[in-house]
Formats: C-alpha cells, sequence, structure tokens
C-alpha cells in the first residue's frame, strides 16, 4: 500500500512566467474599470494581456477568437460567475490562453458552458467550474458542461466539470457528461469531472426517470488524468407507481473511436442505478466502456505546470503528491516544457524521458 506525503518547496521564480505580458485591463459591471463586460474588454485587448475580473455575475456569451490573453478573478472562492457560453477558438500554436478562478454556467441545459475549438495554442482553466442547469420542460434536451474538438493542448488543473441534467419532457435517454473531447488532447490534474444525476419519475413531475450522465467522453481524442475523481452520475429514481423501473447509473468514463487514457491515481466511480417504488431498480453504470485503450501508470511525472503571477524574487510554495521518500524534480525554466502528449513514446513504454530547462534542482 502506498503511503503519501505532502512536499511544501520554496522556489525563487521569474516575475513573470511562461506569458509576457502587454498589459492589464480591469472588467468591472459597475463601470469602474476598462470594461463593464468580458467580452468588452476582450474588444480592447491585445495577444499578451490579462483582463482582471472584479466580482460580480455577468450574463454574456464571451469568445476568444484568434487571442492570447489571461482571463482571471480579481479575487478567488467563485466571486465572478459568467453566466453564458464561453468559446475558446482559433488559438494559433505557441500562444497561450489562460481561464483563473471563473465560474461558467450555461444560459439553458442545451447549451455548452465551454467549448474550446480548433486551437493549436495552450489552452489552461484554472481552479474554474463549469456546471450545467437543471431546466424542468426544456424540450431541446441537455449538453456537457465543457466541450474540446481539434484542440491540441488543454491543460484544466484543480477545475470541476458537472454536465446539464435531463429534466421535464426533454428529448434523450440520459443527463449529459461533464467533459467531452473530440479529436483532442486534454490533461486533468486534480479536480473532478462528473456526470449529471438523471431526473426522477413522479407523478407531479417528468413521470420518467433519466439516466444518469457519463462522466468523462473521449471520441479520437488522448486524456492524461493525475489525481482526477471521475464519477458517473446516478439514475434517477421511479415513484410514480407505474412499474417503469428506476434509471440507469452513467459510466465513469467512456472512450471511441481510437481514444487513449492515462491515469495517475485517479478514482473512477460509475452511477448507481435509481431505486423504484414498484419496478426494477436500474442498473448501475460501468468504470470503462467503450473500445478506446485505457493505462494505468506508476511512477509517472504527478507535478504540473502552472503559470501564476510571482513577484520577483518572492516565495511559491509547490505541492507534490506521491510515494513518501520519492524524489521529486523540480524544474524552473522561461520557456513551456514539453507537454505530455509530445512524449507519446515515452508514456507508452513506461520509458523514462528527460527534460533539459534552465535550470534543474532536486529535493528528497
Amino acid at each position: 500500500m502506498r503511503s503519501h506525503a505532502t512536499l511544501a518547496l520554496l522556489v525563487v521564480c521569474s516575475p513573470l512566467v511562461n506569458q509576457a505580458f502587454a498589459g492589464a485591463l480591469f472588467v468591472d459591471p459597475a463601470g469602474l474599470g476598462d470594461a463593464p463586460t468580458i467580452q468588452g474588454a476582450l474588444a480592447l485587448a491585445q495577444d499578451g494581456d490579462v483582463l482582471i475580473v472584479r466580482p460580480g455575475h455577468y450574463v454574456e456569451d464571451v469568445v476568444l477568437d484568434d487571442l492570447a490573453v489571461w482571463i482571471v478573478a480579481q479575487q478567488t472562492g467563485g466571486t465572478v460567475v459568467v453566466e453564458g457560453m464561453f468559446q475558446v477558438r482559433n488559438l494559433p500554436r505557441f500562444d497561450q490562453v489562460v481561464l483563473r478562478d471563473l465560474e461558467l454556467v450555461p444560459p439553458s441545459s442545451d447549451r455548452i458552458a465551454l467549448t474550446i475549438e480548433d486551437c493549436a495554442g495552450h489552452v489552461q482553466i484554472l481552479g474554474c467550474s463549469a456546471t450545467g442547469v437543471v431546466e424542468s420542460g426544456s424540450a431541446f434536451g441537455v449538453s456537457e458542461a465543457v466541450h474540446v474538438a481539434r484542440a491540441e493542448r488543454v491543460t484544466a488543473v484543480d477545475c470541476s466539470f458537472t454536465g446539464s441534467e435531463l429534466s421535464g419532457l426533454s428529448f434523450g435517454p440520459r443527463s449529459a457528461p461533464g467533459l467531452v473531447a473530440v479529436d483532442s488532447r486534454v490533461a486533468l490534474w486534480g479536480g473532478e469531472i462528473v456526470g449529471a444525476d438523471g431526473s426522477d419519475g413522479v407523478l407531479t413531475g417528468p413521470f420518467v426517470p433519466h439516466d444518469g450522465g457519463t462522466g468523462l467522453v473521449l471520441m479520437g481524442s488522448k486524456c492524461y488524468a493525475s489525481g482526477v475523481t471521475v464519477r458517473g452520475g446516478d439514475g434517477g429514481w421511479d415513484g410514480d407507481f407505474l412499474g417503469l423501473g428506476g434509471a440507469d447509473g452513467g459510466d465513469a468514463v467512456e472512450t471511441q473511436l481510437g481514444s487513449f487514457l492515462y491515469l495517475v491515481e485517479s478514482t473512477l466511480t460509475a452511477g448507481s442505478g435509481g431505486a423504484s417504488t414498484v419496478g426494477s431498480p436500474g442498473q448501475a453504470g460501468a468504470q470503462f466502456a467503450g473500445s478506446g485503450a485505457v493505462r494505468v501508470l506508476e511512477l509517472t511525472s504527478q507535478s504540473n505546470d502552472v503559470p501564476a503571477f510571482v513577484p520577483g524574487s518572492s516565495f511559491v510554495p509547490a505541492t507534490f503528491r506521491g510515494a513518501r521518500g520519492s524524489v521529486v524534480e523540480l524544474y524552473i525554466t522561461l520557456s513551456p516544457p514539453p507537454h505530455l502528449f509530445d512524449l507519446d513514446d515515452a508514456v507508452s513504454t513506461s520509458s523514462p524521458f528527460v527534460v533539459s530547462p534552465p535550470i534543474k534542482s532536486n529535493a528528497g
């Protein structure tokens, strides 16, 4: 049985890591900044700018199109809520977009909270949540919380993604996934990916219980998950005395079309089947479904590269997970390190690989 230790290291960093910043723009809903909306600030932004979003509830659609910027909440703790469809698209190679400490909510259950598509550059989502909604009586079905398509490098750190719940008279048999990736490469560090629970069937409601959603869906994609909780949604309960039976639980992961999933110390939990008053209970979901490949990795890197605002000559704590007594290698560099999926051969063979940044230090 493996024991674990949390190792805090003090690191002297450069003033700004991995990004050259042109300037800062403040978003203030009261009109006391450069713009009252995030989209309004993006109209003023240039590549490399930082949009600092003050606390507020922003009801707007946001589109980042071929623009390399940071969008960060001025304060942490869910103080910035964006209700609308948030889209990042057409990011060129070697460019970077960072979203930090944002709470993203779609305008309705059939809309996607965050879409990332056609991006060759690096999209980083740090400490954000994307949570679907429950919309009783909707006739348009439900959508996943996050959709990634044709994106070469997406990283999510300590994020929470939960799909929308199928309810009312909606079309479709089940609730929505937390994350769907199509023809993309995604790295997940910590956090949780959750399929929505199915709605219950009662005489005063939708009558028919719905199945729970799948947590993570991969189609033609590669995903690396370290320290992530992935859970399928629970099936709805049948309480209408019609004997229809409880709904099925959602699968934790579904891999299709030649997808690959690499797991390091991650937890996958299938959704439970729903109970029924007079009918049969629903079936529990599966941990894994589909035809893709799943591999549990041992003794691989469990750290992650996270850009941060770092004042010059200040100290930054770094936390690492792993077996007690293991050697931790710390890399400090001004240029982005290779992405995990630039090292496919090393991952697939479990052979060691070497990264050569300007500075390297070891700690035990």
